[in-house]
C-alpha cells in the first residue's frame, strides 16, 4: 500500500463516527433486510458469545463500511441506531428446525454430545440466527464538520448487504445513552445502562458500568416522570435528582424550591442500608420541603 493510501485509510478510520465504531465496539453480524422502521440482523452464536451476549432491548449500531488494517472505515458518514426487539426467522428457518430436531434426537439415542453427531458445516449452519430490530434513528455529520448530529429516522433504504452491525462498547454505550455529548459543570451521573436483570455476561464483557450523564438544568421547571419495576431504583433515582438539584442551586445561587409529598416516609427518613435521606439536605422553604 502506498503512503498516500495509508494516510487516506488512517484519516477515514479517525472520523468522528468511525472513532465510535473503533472504540471497542464488537461486530455481531450484518443487516440482510431493512425498511424505514425495522431491520433484520443476521448473526451467529460465536459472534454473540464473543460480544458478551446481546440482551433484549440492547442498542446496536449499523454502519456501511469495511474493516481495514487501520480500523473500520465508513462508506458514508452515518451510523444507524437499532434496538433489539426480539428474534426473527431466517428464510431457511424450517430446514434449520428440522436439522436441530434430528441432532437432538440422534444425540439422545446414541448417548453422544450434539457436536459428535454433526459435521462442522452443519454446526456452523445451525448456529445462525437473526435479530428483529427497531430503527431508532441516525447519527451523522455534515460535510466539513466534526459535530455528531442525530435524526430520529433514516433518510434512505438500500437493498444491498452493506451494513455491518456492532454492539457498543462501554464507552460508546455511555455516549449513546448520554447524547448529546455532555459538557458543562451541571452534569450528573444518574446511573448505569441496564438492559436486563441478569448481569453475568454484561460484567464479563465489561459493559455493566456504562454511565448515563444528564444536565441538572434539564430537570428544573420541567415535568419529569420516573417509571420502573419494583426494586429497580426509582426512589434512589428521585433522591439522586433532588440532591443534585439542591447542590446545583447552592452552587449557582439560583433559587430552586422542591416540594415532596412523602406519605410513606421513604424520603424523609434516613435509609438504614446506605444511611442517606433527603431529610439530611434540610427542610425549609428555600430548598427542599418534605
Amino acid at each position: 500500500m502506498s503512503i498516500s493510501a495509508t494516510i487516506l485509510e488512517s484519516s477515514r478510520a479517525s472520523t468522528p463516527l468511525a472513532k465510535l465504531v473503533n472504540s471497542g465496539c464488537r461486530a455481531v453480524g450484518g443487516i440482510y433486510r431493512m425498511d424505514y422502521a425495522r431491520a433484520v440482523v443476521l448473526t451467529d452464536d460465536w459472534r454473540k458469545t464473543q460480544a458478551g451476549g446481546v440482551p433484549h432491548g440492547a442498542f446496536l449500531l449499523a454502519a456501511a463500511g469495511v474493516q481495514t488494517s487501520r480500523g473500520f472505515t465508513l462508506d458514508d458518514e452515518e451510523l444507524i441506531l437499532l434496538r433489539v426487539a426480539g428474534t426473527a426467522q431466517l428464510p431457511n428457518e424450517a430446514d434449520l428446525v428440522q436439522t436441530r430436531l434430528a441432532v437432538v434426537r440422534d444425540a439422545g439415542d446414541s448417548g453422544k454430545g450434539f457436536d459428535e453427531v454433526t459435521d462442522e458445516l452443519t454446526r456452523n449452519e445451525l448456529q445462525q440466527s437473526a435479530f428483529d430490530c427497531e430503527v431508532i434513528g441516525t447519527f451523522y455529520t455534515e460535510p466539513n464538520s466534526s459535530t455528531i448530529l442525530f435524526g430520529s429516522d433514516i433518510d434512505n433504504v438500500v437493498s444491498s448487504a452493506r451494513y455491518q452491525v456492532f454492539l457498543p462498547s462501554e464507552q460508546v454505550l455511555s455516549w449513546v445513552a448520554s447524547y448529546p455529548e455532555p459538557e458543562g459543570d451541571d452534569l450528573l451521573a444518574l446511573g448505569a445502562v441496564r438492559f436486563s436483570s441478569t448481569r453475568r455476561r454484561a460484567r464479563e464483557a465489561g459493559v455493566d458500568t456504562a454511565e448515563v450523564h444528564v444536565h441538572i438544568g434539564d430537570f428544573i421547571a420541567r415535568k419529569t416522570a420516573v417509571f420502573g419495576m419494583t426494586r429497580t431504583g426509582k426512589s434512589n433515582t428521585i433522591k439522586t435528582l433532588v440532591t443534585a438539584i439542591a447542590s446545583h442551586s447552592a452552587r449557582t445561587g439560583i433559587k430552586v424550591g422542591q416540594l415532596i409529598f412523602d406519605p410513606q416516609g421513604e424520603y424523609a427518613n434516613v435509609n438504614e442500608q446506605d444511611k442517606t435521606g433527603l431529610r439530611l439536605l434540610g427542610d425549609d422553604d428555600r430548598a427542599v420541603r418534605i
